[in-house]
This record gives structure tokens, C-alpha cells and sequence, in this order.
């Protein structure tokens, strides 16, 4: 659960193409899930959607953040305000 609670963010953005992507795997998923029913295409965009959101986070998201935030760390000064000049160690 905290993984996916972690994820959210991934899974808001990915529950749109999953839906997509189930409709397209219709074929593939008819002799398991009936598509035509609200059960069985919630079903499957949850399958399809929750896996990929978590790996998403994990090998997308969370790198992302620590770059982001290396790459910022210069403009924040000992109290965490942000500057607008890069803080010099020492200086």
C-alpha cells in the first residue's frame, strides 16, 4: 500500500492510456474479461494500470526528483529558502 500511495501522482497520469490500452487488448483479454461490462473494464485498467504506475515511480519519478533536486541544491541557502544567486559553501 505505501508504494502505491507513493505512486498515486504515476497512476493519475497512467489511468487514461490503460483505459486506452485495455480497449485496444480487447481482443486479447475477451476469453477472460468482458470489456462491456463496467466491472470488467475497471477490472482491467486496474491491472494494466497499478503495476506500470509503481514502476513508473520507481525508475522514472524517483530519479527524476533526486536530478531535480542536485541540480537545485546550489540556490538553496542553510535555512532551505530558495535564492537567486547559487549559495557558496563556506562564503
Amino acid at each position: 500500500m505505501v508504494h502505491l500511495g507513493a505512486a498515486s501522482y504515476a497512476l493519475y497520469l497512467l489511468q487514461y492510456p490503460a483505459g486506452e490500452a485495455a480497449m485496444k487488448l480487447e481482443r486479447v483479454l475477451s476469453p477472460w474479461v468482458d470489456l462491456n461490462t463496467p466491472l470488467g473494464w475497471l477490472g482491467s485498467v486496474l491491472l494494466l494500470a497499478v503495476p506500470t504506475s509503481v514502476l513508473v515511480h520507481r525508475y522514472v519519478e524517483t530519479p527524476l526528483r533526486s536530478r531535480v533536486r542536485k541540480a537545485l541544491q546550489p540556490w538553496v541557502d542553510a535555512d532551505g529558502a530558495v535564492t537567486t544567486k547559487p549559495v557558496v559553501p563556506g562564503a
